[in-house]
């Protein structure tokens, strides 16, 4: 078996400074995310109303580590550290803007610190001075860090996990180049460094499933950079079993995260659609959307414009589309062209393997729409600006053309620098995204649902006259949508006209998931901007209009209750729970309003009732603990 060539010797201390210059040019580049909000863009559903992140309290990390229902990822370190935030924060958005700060920071030094490792394990007679080299992996850590295509990542509170995860990853990475560059690699069942690197990858995945293909990496580094297994069928030889039996580790931790992941995918409610079945999204449409996300990744990290949070270009599509077609060809030629010539260009072989196993779970194959959205190549990324960094090390060899480098490279970051320091500008509140948003789809449908989402940040601001526009906006797209006509409808309300508005609650009197929930999400709003008198009166309409919605009744139940006529309240809870019955907060609004009044025996029947359907309700356990002992 090939040994890789030891590391170069060079004070640590270098390194180290220069790694901490790295993450402090990330830092200053991007600071501007500390003057960032919570957005109604999943920071709401995230953070700001998920309960469990609320407290850091034994029932809620027993949550964050089981429940598969919440969101379609499996993410428990994830919902620890924005519980950890809540917890010494409150919901306030700077120190989460500020975790998320200061992982991109680190990832950038960590990036650094990797990419010398990686060159000095590379084979060259000709060691480059201490200063092109420290030079080299700046510009290659920088190229990543200060990418217009990092910024989602960074500025959004919500996609913070990506950076936990990607910085869990780094270590790991650099901790097996440790283990398995080592002279004489010693058992890896004994080696603390080994299981440090498995360890961390545990981690990575906890964070945020994003690494699912780091296996795979790690055999294409044991190929192709440390030369433990060689190119070819002999890989599998007798002589290699102990190389690959050091990656079961590795194998158990990205199977048991898959099948959670996996899990939460088919098993998530609420808002989440099931994944569409091969009737509804063909498997030759889900291979031809694969090929379309390998290909985009390559070229769209030269024209980073036009960015922002949606891309429609796989919403609605044919696998025969010209774009779908070229993106195919593209990857397969590349791939065949790669192969051929593997000894030759080893290395770009090594790289477009990379891609393509680390893009792995960003392919949709089980999401329809999809979208490409910039933070899901956050960490495919990292393989190219590593590679940059060996391709300038090979080929610029002359002290002036190494200035020349370092000059251009110079201007290139600046530029990139003052793009994402100005891409972050455009995450700073909910309106300011999602104007910029509208002003990328032009006339796209989907600009329908970005209407709708600003209007309800106005709405959230009592800015009822714009919110008014956006709402007309949207019903300008789809006329007949529920949901914003009753938006509109309370707006409308709000604004003292409600003949008009009771036009639009009519209208928009149906049962499906999304209005029902738009509707309740309406009444909350009212009462947070304190329109007690309005909710009442929205509540009323909707009753009267279709008297069979069990949210209606709920709602009105409620908001009675909170206006003082808990009594007239009453029928419409009970009502709301026979037309629901598996309604867990339809039950315990009903079991509140019974022991406001008084009626102790049966406000414990009905939270009783209520643990029944969901025995990990804490709130109805609370709330029966309240009540003291039953009377015999």
């Amino acid at each position: 078996m090939a040994t890789p060539s030891a590391p170069s010797r060079r004070p640590a201390w270098i390194d180290g400074l220069a790694a901490l210059a790295v993450a402090a040019v990330a830092w200053v580049v991007y600071r501007g995310v500390l003057g960032g909000g919570f957005l109604q863009w999943d920071d709401d559903i995230n953070i700001l109303n998920n309960p469990h992140v609320h407290a850091l309290s034994w029932a809620n990390l027993r949550w964050m580590f089981t429940d598969g229902q919440y969101m379609r990822r499996y993410l428990p370190l994830g919902w620890l550290r924005w519980a950890a935030d809540y917890q010494l924060f409150g919901a306030n958005p700077r120190p989460f803007h500020w975790a998320n700060l200061c992982l991109h920071a680190a990832d950038a030094g960590l990036l650094y610190l990797l990419i010398r490792r990686i060159c000095s394990l590379q084979d060259d007679t000709r060691r480059p001075s201490a200063f092109w080299a420290v030079a080299l992996a700046a510009i290659g850590a920088l190229s990543w860090a200060l990418h217009p295509l990092r910024t989602e990542a960074v500025a959004w509170a919500s996609t913070g996990q990506y950076c936990q995860a990607v910085l869990f990853l780094l270590l790991s990475a650099l901790a097996y180049l440790r283990y398995a560059s080592s002279p004489a690699v010693i058992n890896p069942w004994r080696s603390p460094v080994f299981w440090a690197a498995a360890g961390l990858f545990l981690l990575s995945l906890l964070s945020y499933p994003v690494a699912l293909g780091y296996l795979g990496v790690l055999i294409v580094i044991d190929v192709f950079l440390l030369r433990r297994l060689p190119a070819g069928g002999r890989m599998l030889d007798r002589a290699y079993h102990g190389v690959w039996r050091e990656k079961i580790p590795f194998l158990v931790v990205t199977l048991i995260v898959l099948i959670a992941t996996v899990g939460s995918r088919y098993n998530a409610r609420g808002i989440w659609q099931p994944p569409p079945t091969l009737a509804e999204f063909g498997a030759g449409a889900r291979l031809m959307q694969a090929f379309y996300v390998w290909a985009y990744y390559l070229w769209k990290p030269f024209w980073p414009v036009h960015l922002a949070p949606v891309y429609t270009a796989l919403v609605a599509f044919r696998p025969t589309d010209p774009i779908m077609i070229a993106s195919a060809a593209g990857v397969l030629l590349i791939s065949a062209l790669l192969v051929w010539r593997a000894r030759q260009w080893p290395g770009l072989l090594a790289l477009w393997l990379c891609h393509l196993l680390l893009l792995i779970p960003m392919l949709g194959l089980s999401e329809h729409p999809h979208f490409t959205n910039d933070r899901y190549c956050y960490l495919a990324a990292i393989p190219w600006s590593v590679g940059l960094v060996v391709l300038l090390r090979r080929w610029v060899v002359d002290l002036g053309a190494r200035v020349g480098v370092i000059l251009a490279a110079t201007g290139v970051l600046a530029i990139a620098g003052r793009a994402s320091a100005a891409q972050v500008l455009v995450w700073r509140d909910s309106e300011t995204l999602f104007r910029h948003v509208l002003g990328t789809l032009g006339a796209d449908p989907y600009s329908y649902d970005i209407w709708l989402r600003l209007g309800r940040a106005q709405v959230a601001r009592a800015e009822l006259p714009a919110a008014e526009i956006s709402f007309r906006s949207a019903l300008g797209i789809r006329p007949e949508a529920g949901e914003a006509r009753a938006h509109l409808g309370l707006v409308l309300f709000a604004e003292g006209r409600p003949d008009e508005a009771e036009g639009y609650l009519g209208a928009s009197a149906r049962t499906t998931r999304a209005e029902a929930d738009a509707r309740s999400a309406l009444v909350n709003a009212l009462l947070r901007a304190g329109w007690l008198t309005e909710a009442v009166q929205y509540c009323e309409a909707l009753v009267r209009f279709n008297p069979q919605l069990p949210e209606a009744q709920g709602n009105l139940g409620v908001v009675l209750a909170l206006s003082g006529r808990a009594a007239e309240g009453l029928p419409h809870l009970r009502e709301a729970v026979r037309l629901d019955p598996r309604s867990v907060a339809t039950r315990f609004n009903l079991a509140l309003a019974l022991r406001n009044i008084g009626r102790i025996d049966e406000a414990r029947a009905e939270f009783n009732a209520v643990l029944q359907l969901d025995p990990k309700f804490a709130p109805a356990r609370q709330a029966l603990g309240t009540l003291g002992p039953q009377k015999p």
